[in-house]
């Protein structure tokens, strides 16, 4: 399963997600603002293939964390569980929300935010990325990453989806693992608006790319997308 929704700008943002069970052929829509207060999206942190928990903004702008663990079908408030989770609000990108309490974010905007086991990273808007390791308070980086348009963590790293690099007019993507950037791989044609790029990593190795009305995935580290 794979879910999917849009960051908006509250109080005229959405709170409004879609799940998929066939790779994308077909999606479900659901909102948990029927039985919450969510109005805007900010993160959503899948746990199964019926567990979701989402950051989302209130009818007052303020964050708050809502959950299913029936795919949709019924929501909650777990906003007192908020502190435990990474996010970035829209409203203050120049801070990060961690569980051990604000950070200072390492620039002026943070665009993207993707967390693993032991680090959690921040793309810029200037296109670097940053990483904060557990048990760190200083943010090591700048790694610049041309073309870079979003961020997810994965197995060994994380995933930077690129647009416009090398001869792909396109996305393509990028693997950062402890080192340098990698050199851009594959490529899904067609401009996108900047805003309109999402890249994810399943636990089997599978990517997820939605780029404008595209939503693809691969099985080979982004060099094909179907």
């Amino acid at each position: 399963m794979a879910w999917r929704g849009v960051v908006g700008v509250c109080p005229d943002g959405s709170s409004a997600l879609e799940y998929t069970e066939d790779g994308g052929a077909s999606w479900t829509s659901v909102d948990p603002a029927l039985e919450t207060s969510a109005n805007t999206l900010v993160r959503i942190v899948p746990n199964s293939a019926t567990e979701a928990n989402v950051v989302t903004l209130n009818g007052d702008c303020d964050p708050q964390l809502v959950g299913t663990f029936v795919a949709g079908e019924a929501w909650e408030d777990y906003s007192g569980n908020l502190g435990s989770y990474w996010y970035v609000d829209p409203t203050d990108a120049g801070n990060v929300q961690s569980p051990s309490g604000p950070q200072a974010a390492p620039c002026a905007s943070v665009i993207a935010l993707a967390t693993r086991t032991e680090s959690t990273a921040v793309l810029c808007g200037d296109q670097t990325v940053f990483e904060l390791t557990s048990g760190s308070a200083e943010w090591s980086g700048p790694l610049a990453v041309p073309g870079a348009v979003a961020l997810a963590g994965s197995g060994d790293g994380y995933i930077v989806a690129v647009s416009g690099q090398a001869e792909c007019e396109g996305t393509s993507v990028v693997v950062i693992t402890g080192g340098g950037p990698s050199p851009a791989s594959g490529c899904l044609s067609g401009a996108v608006l900047p805003g309109e790029t999402a890249v994810g990593a399943a636990s089997d190795g599978t990517l997820w790319l939605w780029a404008g009305e595209n939503f693809v995935r691969s099985t080979d580290g982004g060099a094909t997308w179907s």
